[in-house]
Formats: C-alpha cells, sequence, structure tokens
C-alpha cells in the first residue's frame, strides 16, 4: 500500500486523502483509479503531481489569506459601525450593510479549506477532519456560489433603484422603504440557495458513484441531473449578461 493510502477516510464509497495541496480520491467502487484534485480543481491521477505553477499559487494563498481576511473583515465590521448609528436608515444602508455581511461570509467560510491547504497531514492523523472537510468541500461549493449570486443581486437591485429615482424622482416605485429592501434581500438570498441546490446535488452525487470529475461530465451524470445543471447554468449565464447590460 502506497504513502496515499494513510487514514484513508469513507464517503459514499470514495477514499479521502490528502497530499500537499491535492485532495486525493481513491474510488472503491469503480474502476476509474486513483485521482485527485489540485488546489485549482484540476484533476490528477496517480502517479502526477502538481506544477511549479500550482505550488506557487499554493504558497499564493496560504500567505495572502489571512491578510486579505483581516482587511476584509476589519473593513467590514467599520462599515457596520458607521451605518448602524442613530441616523434614519436608507435602503442604501441596508444594501451596504447588506454587502458586508456577504462579503466577510465568502472569506470566511474558506477557513477549513485554507487549513487543509496549509496543514495537508491533517486529513492522515485525524480522521474526522477528513470527512468533515469533504462534505464541507460540497456545502462551501453550494454556499460560496449563493453568496456570489446575493452580492450581485444585492448590486443590481440597488441600481434599479437608483436609476428609477433617476428617471422618474417622483415615482414611489424609487422610494423604497427600508423594510422592503430587507425583504427584497432575503428573497434574493433564498433565490440563490435554490438555484444552486443543482450544483451541491452534483457534488454529492458524484461522491456517491465514486467517479472522476471528467468521466461525470462525460458520460456519468444521470440524465435528470444533467438537465437540472444545464438549466442552472442557463439562468446563471442570463443572470450574468442582465447584469453586463
Amino acid at each position: 500500500m502506497d504513502s496515499h493510502n494513510d487514514a484513508p477516510m469513507m464517503l459514499a464509497g470514495l477514499q479521502y486523502r490528502a497530499n500537499a495541496a491535492v485532495i486525493w480520491l481513491n474510488s472503491t467502487n469503480s474502476s476509474s483509479g486513483t485521482i485527485g484534485l489540485d488546489s485549482c480543481n484540476r484533476t490528477l491521477y496517480h502517479g502526477e503531481h502538481e506544477s511549479a505553477e500550482s505550488q506557487k499559487s499554493r504558497w499564493v494563498e496560504i500567505i495572502c489569506y489571512p491578510m486579505v481576511l483581516m482587511l476584509c473583515t476589519t473593513g467590514n465590521v467599520l462599515i457596520f459601525a458607521v451605518l448602524c448609528g442613530s441616523r434614519p436608515r436608507t435602503t442604501a444602508d441596508i444594501y451596504m450593510m447588506a454587502l458586508a455581511v456577504t462579503d466577510a461570509l465568502v472569506m470566511w467560510i474558506r477557513m477549513p479549506l485554507w487549513i487543509l491547504l496549509v496543514s495537508p497531514n491533517l486529513s492522515k492523523t485525524d480522521p474526522t477532519f477528513a470527512y468533515n472537510t469533504t462534505v464541507y468541500s460540497g456545502i462551501y461549493i453550494w454556499l460560496s456560489m449563493t453568496l456570489y449570486a446575493l452580492s450581485d443581486g444585492i448590486v443590481l437591485t440597488f441600481a434599479i433603484e437608483r436609476i428609477l429615482l433617476t428617471v422618474n424622482p417622483m415615482s414611489p416605485k424609487g422610494h423604497l422603504q427600508p423594510r422592503t429592501a430587507v425583504k427584497i434581500i432575503a428573497a434574493i438570498f433564498a433565490f440563490g440557495l435554490l438555484l444552486f441546490t443543482a450544483t451541491g446535488v452534483d457534488y454529492f452525487a458524484r461522491l456517491a458513484a465514486g467517479q472522476d470529475i471528467a468521466s461525470w461530465d462525460e458520460t456519468m451524470r444521470p440524465k435528470w441531473l444533467a438537465d437540472w445543471v444545464a438549466i442552472q447554468t442557463g439562468v446563471v449565464v442570463s443572470l450574468r449578461g442582465l447584469l453586463c447590460l
């Protein structure tokens, strides 16, 4: 048994293990063999190693992530400190505070995966961490995409409100109440969770099937799931196009 097989952790037919910045997945119920995902989510096969560029990008994230996290957290806390004062709140304040929360969450939910990047051997010495990281990776993909959609939705909503006020300053359509803005943000967040549910389902379905990403994308993904992912992709592309107008 090679060194990659130290402390394997079973999850729906897959053995999870980490080596440097590569997450190795050894299929136990298929013939796909040993495959891995590097820090850029590229598929590696047994015997392959990260390129020099991947190693450099790994160290860039290891060094820069804590600094960016500190700056992001400090800046967003300051935003809250200013906007949560005694002055009357406007919809602009609500949007700014929501963006601050979204930006902070995007940074903080990356922390468990950064820990794995810094201490790749932790999954070998702590099987519970290995299992939880495997599960969390799917949740992270789903939640991060939802937060990105929330951020885009908030910016789009704020832009539409400003346009309505500019075109017709006397129209009540452009004068939303802060409570209405909170409801809109909650609706966008719920829509994002629903929209990107296919991403989470696809991740865990692939793990359960014991397939690498290449085989899963080409032939192994069930038709109903492929159709669901295609619909999600179409909606996302349409929304991105709307934001670029």
